[in-house]
């Protein structure tokens, strides 16, 4: 009743979907591939779930719910607490002080993401939201990891990371992250009482300049590996020759 009393707390928008399709197929229970709110929860866990519902669709598109989508989410979801867990007990481990280019690249995607996470959300696309607020996020963290090196993470990037990646998945996965954001990072209240994370200024520069230097460097991985085929087909002709 509290909500209805404000009209301005009332929904704006509201999407009907056609048929629910469950792995590309319609769901029926003659085709036997009928799924239950209730046994899907139990079998994949609520925010598995919730992850494969948001990665169904949006909008007028018939909602596909893939369960091999829920199933990652399980190992998916679990391996990130594993890894916050001891990316935190290492925190004395990682370098601070000033941040390399690899640093600054790493910040300035996953405050790009951010930005397009909210917008996502504002036109209600969960699909995009889950895509750029989880699978482009944790890529941003791979990506970074492996332009680090033997250098090591930033101590203040990984705590902002975890920071990021808990608030702006907490509509999706409420239950993991709220564990990592009070039992992990050690927060004294409630990610029910946090606003969204403020925008922070992006430098298209730093992106563009990883990006072509990524570019750059898969060009010459092709490249090389092309010349390397050549010389081993040389050498297999050399080989044949001399038989």
């Amino acid at each position: 009743m509290l909500l209805f009393s404000q009209k301005n707390k009332w929904p704006k928008g509201i999407y009907a979907n056609g048929h629910v399709l469950v792995d590309g197929e319609k769901m029926s229970k003659s085709k036997g591939n009928f799924l239950m709110l209730k046994q899907t929860v139990e079998d994949y866990s609520c925010d598995a779930t919730r992850v494969a519902l948001a990665d169904a669709g949006d909008s007028l598109e018939d909602a596909n719910f893939e369960r091999k989508t829920a199933d990652l989410s399980v190992l998916r979801l679990t391996t990130f607490i594993t890894w916050s867990k001891e990316q935190i007990a290492n925190l004395k481990l990682f370098r601070t002080g000033k941040f390399t280019f690899a640093d600054e690249v790493f910040n300035n995607r996953i405050n790009m993401f951010v930005t397009m996470a909210k917008q996502s959300y504002e036109k209600m696309i969960f699909r995009d939201a889950l895509r750029v607020g989880w699978y482009d996020f944790q890529k941003a963290k791979e990506d970074y990891r492996i332009d680090v090196d033997t250098a090591g993470f930033h101590k203040d990037l990984i705590v902002k990371f975890i920071e990021l990646q808990c608030l702006i998945m907490f509509p999706i996965t409420p239950h993991v992250m709220e564990h990592i954001w009070l039992t992990v990072l050690n927060k004294k209240t409630s990610l029910n009482f946090e606003t969204w994370p403020k925008d922070e200024p992006i430098d298209p520069i730093v992106i563009r300049t990883n990006d072509y230097f990524q570019d750059v460097v898969h060009l010459f991985r092709q490249k090389n590996f092309k010349r390397k085929k050549k010389v081993k087909e040389s050498f297999k002709k050399c080989l044949y020759l001399l038989r």
